[in-house]
């Protein structure tokens, strides 16, 4: 009759351990997953200096555009390069503010 008493402490022990270590394995996939979220922050920062620049010098661009004189029909042709330029870089900044858009919609 003593060994059933010493059997169980044995097992309710050995029980007990492996449900903390589990919870010790899950916490550390928990802090682990964290800290491997800070790739995607240090992403999303560098992206949001290149909008941020783009930002900015499309602003300077309309700054430029707004203080010139009027425009002969010489520079016609090279404007409307320089517009199709802007453009596709305006398109290329918008598909990366839609990547930022997603990336910071699935963090949250």
């Amino acid at each position: 009759m003593e060994l059933i008493p010493i059997v169980g402490i044995i097992f309710g022990t050995t029980l007990l351990g492996y449900v903390f270590s589990k919870i010790v394995g899950l916490i550390k996939y928990w802090i682990d997953r964290r800290h491997n979220s800070s790739d995607d922050i240090e992403l999303l920062l560098h992206q949001f200096n290149n909008y941020k620049q783009s930002v900015e010098k499309r602003l300077q661009n309309l700054e430029a555009i707004a203080v010139e004189e009027p425009i002969t029909e010489r520079e016609a042709p090279l404007l409307d390069s320089e517009r199709k330029e802007e453009l596709n870089e305006k398109g290329e900044d918008m598909m990366d503010n839609r990547k930022l858009q997603n990336m910071l919609k699935k963090t949250h």
